[in-house]
């Protein structure tokens, strides 16, 4: 089960625990969809330097702490496909809802960040 929307406001940490907010993209999907998914909002919204060198930080504690290796190849590809299912899902909301026009404008533009990362490695 993988979560798919790793971004700080989704998890709550205090004193006596941790806890993971808005399940609304989870499903089963390979691991490295979660990673890659963590792995855009470092590029997109982290403000963060030297993107591509924490990014492989990211991937290597991964394995590191989880005992899965991941393959770097793997990832700028789940990356890609990350921000292709993601416009997929607002797509269908959209007819069905016919609110959400809103976040398919913004979707050229990140799959555009995610594209021109990928294709620099």
């Amino acid at each position: 089960l993988t979560h798919g929307d790793w971004i700080p406001r989704n998890l709550k940490v205090a004193a006596d625990g941790w806890a993971v907010l808005d399940w609304e993209f989870c499903r089963l999907d390979p691991l490295v969809m979660d990673l890659a998914q963590s792995c855009c909002t470092i590029l997109m919204w982290s403000g963060l330097n030297r993107v591509a060198e924490r990014i492989g930080e990211l991937v290597h504690r991964y394995a590191e702490l989880t005992g899965h290796e991941v393959s770097r190849d793997s990832v700028p590809a789940a990356m890609v496909l990350y921000w292709l299912n993601n416009y997929d899902h607002w797509r269908g909301r959209q007819a069905r809802l016919g609110r959400y026009g809103h976040v398919l404008e913004l979707q050229p533009e990140r799959l555009r960040q995610v594209g021109t990362f990928v294709g620099a490695l």
